[in-house]
């Protein structure tokens, strides 16, 4: 069991390493794209089974993605939409964030 952990920590890792190498960063790290690879590509060397393959992928491209959409929080005070209400618009935001991550 603790093997099927590690391999999800390095998914995370490599989703978290792919996401610092986003162009978009005012920082260059593009180069921790290649780096980023090396953990997801030794986890799907391993002989999984499907579902353990697809959830270290899933894990990987989530990590990424919840990084990469940070910029979705930006948009809080959704006041110019005439949402008022401050708790709903932090649950409008949080919801289109979940479904785009």
């Amino acid at each position: 069991m603790a093997k099927a952990y590690r391999n999800y920590v390095l998914a995370g890792l490599s989703g978290l390493l792919m996401a610092l190498a986003y162009p978009g960063w005012s920082f260059n790290l593009s180069f921790l794209l290649w780096i980023g690879l090396v953990p997801l590509i030794f986890v799907f060397s391993l002989d999984l089974s499907r579902k353990q393959f697809f959830l270290t992928g899933f894990t990987a491209g989530l990590v990424y993605f919840l990084i990469i959409f940070r910029w979705f929080w930006s948009l809080y005070p959704l006041n110019t939409l005439g949402i008022k209400n401050p708790l709903a618009s932090i649950a409008i935001i949080f919801t289109v964030y979940a479904l785009c991550c």
